[in-house]
């Protein structure tokens, strides 16, 4: 099982990963920003064009990888840890990975507009978002809430 970026260059692995493309998927560019971040540009794409003979296939959703990799249809699914982390909670053989070398990570968020026409409405979703009765919903969504 790989443990680390640099693994999945490993010939074994060709034809048996799967990750999002950066121009359709944040999960992917996530991805992209996240080994750029860790090698430096130009080891990160040098990196990415070894890695590429090992990718299956580019999805167009960051989740699409995992879901393969759960109906066996792939070894690898290179997908944000929360994806993983779900899959293998409804039962599937998932492993999830964080890589030894580091990660990315998303912090999601909500923002009101300045000059919002529907003010009222935009402070009564995040009011009822960041209640108690909301967030105790994530665990059902298999998500961290945000708001304790």
């Amino acid at each position: 099982m790989p443990a680390c970026w640099a693994d999945l260059l490993d010939p074994g692995f060709k034809g048996e990963i799967q990750i999002a493309n950066p121009n359709s998927s944040g999960t992917a560019y996530n991805t992209l920003a996240t080994l750029v971040q860790i090698m430096g540009e130009d080891k990160a794409f040098d990196y990415l064009k070894k890695l590429n003979a090992n990718i299956s296939q580019y999805t167009k959703s960051g989740s699409a990888p995992v879901k393969a990799a759960a109906r066996g249809e792939t070894t690898i699914g290179i997908v944000f840890m929360h994806d993983a982390v779900a899959m293998e909670v409804d039962g599937f053989p998932i492993k999830p990975v964080a890589p030894c070398e580091g990660t990315g990570y998303e912090i999601g968020s909500m923002s009101i507009i300045k000059g919002a026409r529907n003010l009222a409405n935009a402070k009564a979703w995040y009011d009822w978002a960041l209640s108690a009765e909301a967030q105790s919903h994530m665990k059902e969504a298999k998500i961290v809430p945000a708001a304790l």
